[in-house]
């Protein structure tokens, strides 16, 4: 699709930004979680990757790894189970004591990628300097983000 086109079929959100390359939409639920869309298009103006940036706001930081299971639930249940899928973590300094407090400072990130064949979807849940960053990423195997066709159509 063409940002034209996105532009005239995106309903659900309010567009809150335009840049070359990129749409941003506000006022969007996923899942019941307070979200912005950013969508991508190559130089060619081909659409090629769609992020869901989840900008729900918990007091209890623990609150968002069940939001990211319960995202990832409905992911398996679309695509069925992930090709990959990690609970990493970087420093263990609150292993088993904090799991919120080692997502906002960055020493724990889940990670689930999905290979559709004409899609990659990754969904990331994990922080740094005491934010959040949850997101949700659809991403073509068909048009590149620079390039257009792949070839593989």
């Amino acid at each position: 699709m063409s940002l034209e086109e996105v532009k005239g079929r995106e309903t659900e959100g309010e567009l809150i930004g335009e840049q070359p390359g990129v749409l941003g939409y506000g006022g969007i639920t996923l899942n019941g979680l307070d979200t912005l869309i950013g969508y991508n298009f190559n130089k060619h103006g081909e659409l090629y990757g769609m992020n869901y940036i989840i900008t729900e706001s918990h007091s209890r930081k623990a609150a968002y790894v069940t939001d990211y299971e319960s995202l990832k639930a409905l992911l398996v249940e679309k695509y069925g189970p992930p090709d990959e899928d990690k609970v990493l973590w970087l420093d263990d300094l609150w292993k088993g004591d904090d799991e919120g407090m080692a997502l906002i400072t960055g020493d724990l990130v889940y990670w689930s990628r999905w290979d559709t064949e004409p899609t990659l979807i990754f969904l990331t849940l994990g922080g740094d300097n005491f934010k959040i960053d949850f997101k949700l990423m659809y991403q073509s195997n068909l048009i590149s983000s620079d390039t257009g066709r792949t070839g593989t159509e």
